[in-house]
């Protein structure tokens, strides 16, 4: 039996695909122009692309809804975190702006400079993600007041934030993305899974990120390679590990856990945190997927689940809604499918011999999974960090002794900065991490034996 590799990404992975990191977003919400959605990030070969144009279409009709939302929730952060003179120039420039009305030229330049005054007020507050989703869980367990909004108020800014970020992430991997790091990184995954046998899960991917590039980029060579095998019963799928619909009804689509029962290899994606590829009925339940769009940004135009529609009175059916788990210290794990991913992340780590984590700052926000790695791991489990040069201690023990400091002060001061390497040893212990600070990209490409 071949031993078992388990891949950990995290948000660092996505940011070597020019994807922002989490303190990135909320600044990304409120930058976000809609003159500036459109195909600028594309190769000029993909200009007709059908794909590619409905995907940044679907962003542009959303715009304006996204817009409306992202002023109620600037004025939400500004209320809570920003002295009272400024929520109220805040509230003021918001108010002018919808007095505006017009389709002038002139007019639509005025009321978009006024909002990006105000929007600039936004992004100079200092408030982290995590800070504003704690906040509305513990609103909504308690039925609490916060400050002058109700909880159905608190419910409300709470889904606006949310879509707010699948629309600004959905924006960054349509125009500004560079999968190719993920590309090489699915070659060689598709490789080992193709070169082992099939009852050995050699590889499996496990990642804490909510953008799709592993999941798309893996089908994608999954299609091309299926389609090339001679015996069209021996293919190779992605394997979400739950039952999932394809939201197009794709008569040739496989739920995930039923790919090994047809006879075909599977490789597993488990996305701990949700994706901005599912969408969920509240009703019936099923996940719909789909491994080329962003999905969860049709929230913003109310799709329809396709199975409770029919026979359904017109305007009963469920509105399908976006499944992404936000960075809170209260994360909520209940959902079915949630559950099955979990469970099989526990198992994978547990038969794992080697676990690689890639780009994953191991966040104390996140100790739901740490308590999963505490209970899986292995004792005699190898286990590999691969970071960016940047979160080196070495860099920053080297800059502080070239500012002067002798080696025991500088040694003290890279080690009040919290650096990754620090948690890893504090968790796993001294001597059983090895460090890789190449980045993500070079890392894949010693992988898969390329060379500069």
């Amino acid at each position: 039996m071949k031993p078992k590799t388990v891949y950990i990404l995290g948000a660092g992975a996505s940011k070597t695909a020019n994807l922002p990191m989490q303190t990135e977003i909320l600044p990304l919400v409120f930058s976000l122009d809609n003159a500036n959605v459109n195909m600028n990030g594309l190769l000029e070969e993909d200009f007709l692309s059908l794909t590619l144009n409905e995907r940044i279409q679907r962003l542009k009709e959303s715009y304006q809804t996204f817009d409306e939302y992202r002023q109620d929730l600037g004025g939400f952060i500004l209320n809570s975190f920003a002295p009272g003179e400024k929520a109220r120039r805040y509230s003021a420039a918001i108010y002018e702006v919808r007095k505006l009305q017009g389709l002038s030229q002139e007019l639509e330049k005025k009321k978009k400079e006024k909002l990006f005054e105000a929007y600039d007020m936004v992004k100079n507050i200092n408030v982290t993600l995590e800070d504003l989703f704690t906040i509305f869980d513990n609103v909504a367990a308690n039925r609490e007041h916060f400050r002058l909004y109700s909880p159905e108020d608190m419910g409300d800014i709470h889904r606006k934030l949310k879509m707010c970020i699948i629309y600004a992430l959905s924006c960054a991997i349509s125009m500004d993305c560079n999968p190719q790091v993920y590309n090489k990184f699915s070659e060689y995954l598709l490789a080992e899974r193709a070169n082992s046998r099939f009852k050995e899960d050699s590889v499996s991917l496990i990642t804490m990120n909510w953008d799709d590039l592993l999941e798309s980029a893996l089908y994608e060579v999954c299609l091309r390679y299926n389609s090339e095998m001679k015996n069209k019963k021996k293919c190779i799928y992605p394997d979400l590990c739950f039952y999932d619909y394809s939201v197009e009804k794709d008569d040739k689509h496989i739920p995930s856990i039923n790919i090994k029962a047809k006879g075909h290899k599977n490789i597993k994606v488990l996305k701990m945190h949700g994706s901005l590829a599912w969408l969920e009925c509240p009703r019936c339940g099923r996940m719909y997927v789909d491994f080329t769009n962003e999905i969860a940004a049709d929230e913003f135009i109310e799709r329809i689940c396709p199975y409770c529609q029919e026979g359904t009175l017109l305007g009963g059916a469920p509105v399908l809604r976006s499944l992404i788990i936000t960075p809170t210290f209260m994360k909520s794990l209940d959902n079915l499918n949630v559950k099955n991913i979990w469970h099989n992340a526990f198992i994978e780590v547990n038969e794992a011999s080697h676990i690689v984590f890639i780009g994953y700052s191991f966040p104390d926000a996140d100790f739901e999974m740490r308590c999963l790695l505490k209970k899986a791991i292995r004792d005699d489990v190898k286990v590999t960090v691969v970071l960016h040069s940047s979160d080196n201690p070495e860099f920053y023990l080297n800059e502080f002794m070239s500012k002067g400091y002798d080696g025991e002060e500088a040694k003290r001061l890279a080690q009040k900065m919290l650096l990754p390497e620090e948690r890893y040893k504090t968790f796993f212990g001294e001597d059983k991490v090895s460090f890789v600070y190449e980045g993500f990209e070079k890392y894949v490409d010693r992988l898969g034996g390329v060379t500069e």
